[in-house]
């Protein structure tokens, strides 16, 4: 399995959406920002297309009562669907989207 980084995503948004590449990484910082002060305030974010993120609190007994708090991930189902099907999604496609902003900018 290939791990897609930062730049990667940036990279794939920007040609997707014919825009800069610094206006997604701000947009994504942003978005990034709201999952994490909402997280920490105690309420789930629910992103339609990706899924949920809802802080857990988790108590462990042992000599000492121990209260870890942690962030999960409910994936949406579109999310789930995509990843059951081995080929829906195709390297190839955003080589064509990158030829058609291409031609809007020229």
């Amino acid at each position: 399995m290939r791990k897609v980084n930062t730049p990667d995503v940036i990279q794939e948004i920007s040609i997707r959406m014919c825009c800069y590449k610094k206006d997604v990484a701000e947009l994504l910082g942003h978005f990034a920002n709201v999952v994490i002060e909402n997280v920490a305030a105690g309420r789930a974010v629910a992103f339609k297309d990706l899924g949920v993120f809802y802080p857990c609190q988790n108590t462990v007994q042992g000599k000492s009562l121990k209260i870890t708090n942690k962030l999960k991930f409910r994936p949406a189902k579109k999310l789930i669907l995509a990843m059951s099907q081995n080929n829906s999604f195709k390297e190839g496609d955003c080589d064509e989207k990158k030829k058609m902003c291409d031609k809007k900018g020229s």
